[in-house]
């Protein structure tokens, strides 16, 4: 029997954990993220450990929650290269200057927050 194709490259499975490791620490908790994606935590895990594929149906909707394009998750601008996933302060040396937490569309609850709150 044989497996079908993955519908993402490795690269590209890559960029999108490494968004929802981003969306995970933007969110507070694993279980929060999850429930944000409309996944269950348990199938979060396994996918940011590598033992459960990264769908197309994941990738549509962390982008959807992190308020970007397909395409900025899928060719690695989301998150931002030097954002802090805490305050979203950005690294003086990253292109851009300084970014604010208010720049960055992802908040925990109903509400956004930003780092001056």
């Amino acid at each position: 029997m044989s497996r079908l194709a993955p519908d993402l490259t490795p690269e590209e499975a890559a960029r999108v954990r490494a968004a929802i490791r981003f969306l995970r620490v933007r969110t507070g908790r694993l279980d929060v993220l999850a429930k944000a994606l409309r996944f269950e935590r348990a199938t979060l895990r396994r996918v940011l450990a590598g033992n459960d594929p990264v769908t197309a149906t994941m990738v549509l909707r962390v982008a959807r929650l992190a308020g970007v394009g397909l395409d900025e998750v899928l060719g690695g601008t989301y998150p931002p290269a030097g954002v802090c996933p805490h305050c979203g302060a950005q690294n003086d040396a990253a292109p851009g200057g300084p970014r604010t937490a208010s720049e960055l569309p992802i908040a925990t609850g109903s509400e956004k927050r930003t780092a001056a709150e």
